[in-house]
């Protein structure tokens, strides 16, 4: 009788959203953080340490990606300095990101 190899696999479900879309875990981390930050804004390197602590600094294009097409789609807000950038380009040097609420 053979044994069965021990299967160590770490298997992770996602739900699908009511549109039939597996949610993007970064657009959803933007926009929890926004929902406990309230009225504050916060850094895209905030999302990136909160989720992925060892090697945040390897994910910010990632995040930043994310939060650019957020900011297209009119669910945050983009700034720096205190001035909305530019929508259509990737802003330069720091910036903060505000969820307004809905």
């Amino acid at each position: 009788m053979e044994e069965a190899a021990s299967d160590s696999t770490l298997y992770v479900t996602q739900t699908l959203s009511e549109e039939g879309k597996i949610p993007n875990v970064l657009e959803t981390a933007i926009m929890d953080m926004g929902r406990q930050r309230g009225d504050k804004t916060f850094c895209p390197s905030e999302i990136a340490r909160w989720m992925y602590p060892e090697d945040w600094r390897a994910f910010m294009p990632d995040v930043q990606e994310e939060m650019m097409r957020l900011y297209q789609e009119g669910k945050i807000v983009v700034t720096q300095k205190g001035n909305e950038v530019d929508k259509n380009q990737m802003p330069a040097g720091p910036v903060r990101i505000w969820v307004p609420k809905s």
